[in-house]
């Protein structure tokens, strides 16, 4: 569900991504901020959600595919 914290949490990504000049699409925030919102991790191929975030967990799940883990 989508509440206050998700919200929250996606305002401090979109400024950050914007801060940082990284073209993340709105929905792909949308998803990392649930992540964040709920201390989860996000994994994803996409590089530009490293540099977003405090408290933002990111696993590239392709580097886990190529290393066997």
């Amino acid at each position: 569900a989508w509440d206050s914290a998700a919200a929250k949490s996606y305002a401090m990504l979109r400024s950050n991504s914007v801060r940082h000049h990284t073209a993340l699409h709105h929905q792909d925030i949308m998803i990392a901020a649930q992540a964040l919102s709920r201390d989860c991790m996000l994994v994803t191929s996409e590089q530009g959600f490293a540099a977003l975030g405090e408290g933002l967990r990111v696993v590239d799940w392709t580097a886990a595919a190529v290393s066997g883990h």
